[in-house]
């Protein structure tokens, strides 16, 4: 491959067309260096260079009717299953399937997968899978601005 503008143009083709990703972001890994610990890339992958943000966007139906179910109009079924669970199994399998493309190309990559909370019901204690914080990596990236 000639350039990294190059490299990244082919994996945002590769996000966008084959995978259907909706927002496709790159950020330099230095960005992140003031990061909390095990919340930086470099703490994971110590040559890397660069990371990829990529999301899908909800259906404006989904969120317009999303709500309680004793609310008129309203219902969360939609949210949770397209909004959320299909959702990010979606980015997970764009993710994983993105990495295959950067290997075939002499370049690893770390999936995360989405953020998630999760409670040991043995000790009620949460914890959270994922890489976090997400938002800076999408500000970061310049894909997105947080207020």
């Amino acid at each position: 491959m000639g350039t990294g503008l190059d490299l990244t143009k082919s994996v945002r083709e590769f996000a966008v067309e084959r995978m259907g990703v909706d927002l496709f972001g790159v950020a330099p890994v230095g960005r992140f260096e003031g990061g909390p610990k095990e919340g930086r890339p470099l703490d994971y992958l110590p040559k890397a260079t660069s990371v990829i943000v990529c999301a899908a966007k909800i259906p404006d139906a989904i969120v317009e009717t999303a709500g309680h179910y004793d609310e008129p109009g309203k219902t969360l079924a939609p949210y949770m299953w397209y909004g959320y669970v299909t959702l990010n199994w979606d980015l997970s399998t764009a993710a994983r399937r993105l990495v295959g493309f950067l290997e075939s190309k002499g370049f690893k990559g770390l999936p995360f997968p989405p953020p998630e909370s999760c409670t040991n019901t043995e000790t009620d204690r949460t914890f959270h899978i994922g890489m976090r914080p997400w938002r800076p990596a999408w500000v970061s990236s310049g894909s997105a601005v947080f207020c």
